[in-house]
Formats: C-alpha cells, structure tokens, sequence
C-alpha cells in the first residue's frame, strides 16, 4: 500500500474566519475613532484659531484697521458710557460698540443729539470704511485657520473690496425686512389708536403687536452674529451669494448655537490673550515715551498726542484678531453644520507665470 499522505492545512475543510479577540476588537475600534486623525488638530478643531494670531503680528493689516479706525471714530458718538481707563473698560467698550454697530438699527438707538440724516450718514460711512478691510482679516484668519499663507495685502485688499457690494446688501437685508415687519404694529397702533377706550380690544391689539415684534427681535439681534459670519462666507467662498450667506449666519446662531458659543469663548480668551499683551506694550512704550520727552522739557500738547496712539494700541490690535477670529470661526463652524472640511477652502486661479525669455544664440 502507498504511504498515506499528510494532510495540508489548506486541505482541511473550510470552517469560517477566525475568531475575533477582543484585542482585536479594541484595535479596530481605535482605528475606526482615529482614522483621518494625523495631528491634534485634527482632533480638536477649536486649536486652529490660535494659528490666527499671526494676523496680530502682521504690521500692513494694523496700519490698516488702525488708520480705519481713527477715521470712523471721528465724530463719533458712544453707545455704551463705562468708565474711561486707560486700557481697561473703555477698550471693551469700544470694542463691543464696533460689533454692535454691525445691526444698522442700533445706530437708530443711540441717545445722540443729532438728527437721523446724520446717523443715516455716520452709518454709511462706517460701513463703506470698515466692510473691506473686515472682510480682507477674516480671509486672512480663514487662511491662517486652514493652515495656508496669507494673501498678498494689495490682491487680498482688491479682492475684498470687489466684494463688498455683496457685503453691503447682506448687512441691510436683516433692517429692510424688519421694516417690513415693523409696518404691522405700526398699523396695529394706529388702529388701536382709533379704538382707545375699548380696554379688551386694546388688550387683544397690543397682544397682536407683540407678536409681531418677535421676528424683528430675531432678525435684528441675530443680525449681530449672521453678519459678520455672511461677510466671512461672501469673502472666502467661490461664488457667494449675499442672500445665502446671510441665511448661514442666521443657521448657524439659531441651529447651533452651543458650537457657536463654544468657539465664541475661544475666541474671547484668545482676544483677551492679545489684548493683554497689547496693554503691556503700550504701556511701556507710554513710559519710556514720557521719560524721553520730559528729559528734553517737550510741550504738553506733544506728550498727550504721543499718549492717545499708545491708548489705540489695545483697541487696533483686538479688532485686528477679532475679525480674523470670525474669518477661523466661520470655517470650523461651516465643517460642523455641513462636514466641509477646514482645508476644503476657495483659492483664486492664479494667472500663469509669464515665460522665460529665449536664448539668443
């Protein structure tokens, strides 16, 4: 008889794949959770926004939210009367009067002693200086956040500014439909007006009236945050529309709201981070001033305008920072709402570089 043949492992019948350990398991899980995860970035988007500092280093966007700034404070009237530090509260409040003038009916509030074609003018002026160069910091933020270079300050200026027609249209939008709106208690008022006396009508008018009311407090208050999150979207996007981009920025406070606010917080710390920082760079630079100049018995008028550009200091460089925190913000919260990814970001075609010359022989 022939020798019998030794069975082969792949001679032996087919019993399914292998048991799964549990060591197996957990590894899979892992790889699932931290697949795409190549930095800690990747895993907590929020620590990009610090790569948006670098626009508080930057000297040209400075010089230019700074001389902006100086130009719209001009006759200015403030809305907020908090104490006049040095660097402190007044700083906030100047910074908080900036954001808030980004809602073109809280010029209407101001308790200011002239009259509404001043304010209607004051407002116009503001938003035609301040539009193109928030919109040239956030790009700038938005391209820090994605880890990119900045834009060239001439071609992003440029490109800002051929936008900001749309950016215009989207900041009017949210006042021009609760003007809309406002016609309703308007004509409500007038009616009860006719009515007076009538105390149950009346009840049931003014009920009407405050109904009404309610969407023009959502468009106005949410005007402070879709805004600034419309002008980031008409600048960085491919082809913005400033309808569309409003409406994110209405999505993005109303729908998500608690990822808004986490990245708010971020932010603030982040400005306030600069902020200090700022603070103590005037103020040194303050002293060494004063020293210098009093060693040569300047005049006073000298020594009190060298001061008032050491107090701008703070207030240019947390504007600077704040919008290109809005242009990082926009990004991480656009990735939240929609899974567009952070480095998925518009870059304009660049013109073909000229050619080489020939060789002449």
């Amino acid at each position: 008889m022939p020798p019998a043949v030794p069975r082969l492992d792949h001679d032996a019948p087919d019993s399914g794949p292998p048991a799964q350990t549990v060591s197996d398991t957990t590894r899979d899980l892992e790889s699932s959770l931290l697949r795409g995860v190549r930095e800690w970035t990747d895993l907590f988007g929020w620590l990009r926004l610090g790569r948006t500092l670098r626009a508080a280093a930057s000297p040209p966007l400075l010089l230019l939210t700074g001389v902006t700034y100086s130009i719209t404070s001009i006759g200015h009237t403030p809305m907020i009367h908090w104490a006049d530090g040095i660097y402190g509260s007044k700083t906030l409040s100047l910074l908080l009067e900036h954001y808030l003038r980004l809602s073109p009916a809280v010029e209407f509030f101001v308790d200011s002693p002239r009259g509404a074609g001043y304010r209607i003018a004051s407002y116009a002026g503001w938003m035609l200086l301040w539009t193109p160069v928030a919109m040239l910091v956030a790009r700038q933020g938005a391209l820090l956040t994605a880890d990119r270079p900045m834009m060239e300050f001439s071609g992003g200026l440029r490109h800002a500014w051929t936008r900001s027609p749309q950016a215009w249209i989207a900041a009017l939008v949210p006042i021009a439909c609760a003007a809309s709106l406002s016609l309703l208690t308007l004509l409500l008022g007038g009616i009860g007006h006719l009515i007076e006396g009538f105390d149950a009508i009346e009840i049931a008018i003014g009920w009407l009236a405050g109904i009404f009311a309610i969407p023009v407090g959502l468009l106005l208050f949410g005007a402070l945050f879709a805004v600034p999150l419309a002008w980031s979207a008409i600048v960085n996007e491919a082809a913005p529309d400033p309808l569309d981009s409003l409406s994110r920025g209405y999505e993005y406070l109303y729908r998500r709201p608690l990822q808004l606010f986490f990245y708010l917080l971020i932010s603030i710390a982040l400005i306030a981070l600069v902020g200090s920082i700022a603070c103590g760079i005037a103020t040194t630079a303050s002293l060494a001033s004063r020293d210098a100049l009093d060693i040569v018995n300047a005049p006073d008028g000298l020594i009190a305008a060298a001061d008032s550009i050491f107090r701008h200091i703070p207030i240019v460089a947390m504007l600077t920072v704040s919008w290109a925190l809005i242009g990082g913000v926009y990004l991480l919260i656009r990735r939240d709402a929609g899974g567009q990814e952070i480095e998925d970001l518009w870059q304009p075609v660049m013109p073909p570089p000229p050619p080489l010359p020939e060789l002449k022989r």
